[in-house]
């Protein structure tokens, strides 16, 4: 067997590559990075818990903007609110608040799924009964709790417009 010295970086991917094979090499491998829709997506998720956190900090107008912003600006450039959005990388406080919460109640849910199929049933329709009530345990993607929470500034956002309505009367 022949030795071959590895002087330059080219003779050291040669050996890497006569090792590894055709796999890249993890060294070289750029870490993951929220895309610009999922910082807009916390962005939104900042904003949205602000006003549901504090409401009486803001006025009718800031929070018919702030209802603007999170729903009709995002929905006109991406579409509807799906998915994770990378909120294990996120930067963000209140994404990663969320984000451990998520996995703590993914856990469960996963934990309930499992003991049911581990459990005999004399019938099938039974496990099927149990394995939909365990899906009310089944956590809020960033997505889905996006929507919920657009629901709940909707709500103050309604809170204000009849309340100052009543006001003026």
């Amino acid at each position: 067997m022949s030795v071959h010295p590895v002087e330059t970086d080219s003779d050291a991917k040669a050996l890497a590559m006569m090792i590894n094979g055709s796999k890249t090499d993890p060294y070289y491998t750029p870490a993951r990075e929220p895309s610009s829709e999922d910082t807009l997506v916390y962005e939104n998720y900042e904003k949205a818990l602000g006003v549901i956190n504090d409401p009486d900090s803001y006025d009718e107008d800031e929070v018919d903007e702030i209802l603007g912003t999170i729903r009709d600006d995002y929905r006109d450039q991406y579409s509807s609110y799906s998915g994770n959005y990378n909120a294990d990388i996120s930067d963000n406080k209140s994404v990663q608040q969320f984000h451990r919460e998520y996995k703590l109640k993914m856990t469960y849910y996963k934990g309930c799924v499992t003991k049911i199929n581990n459990t005999d049933f004399d019938c099938s329709g039974t496990q099927q009964s149990e394995l939909r009530k365990a899906r009310k345990y089944m956590p809020n993607d960033l997505g889905k709790e996006m929507n919920r929470i657009i629901d709940k500034v909707k709500a103050i956002l309604d809170d204000k417009r009849w309340g100052s309505d009543s006001d003026s009367e």
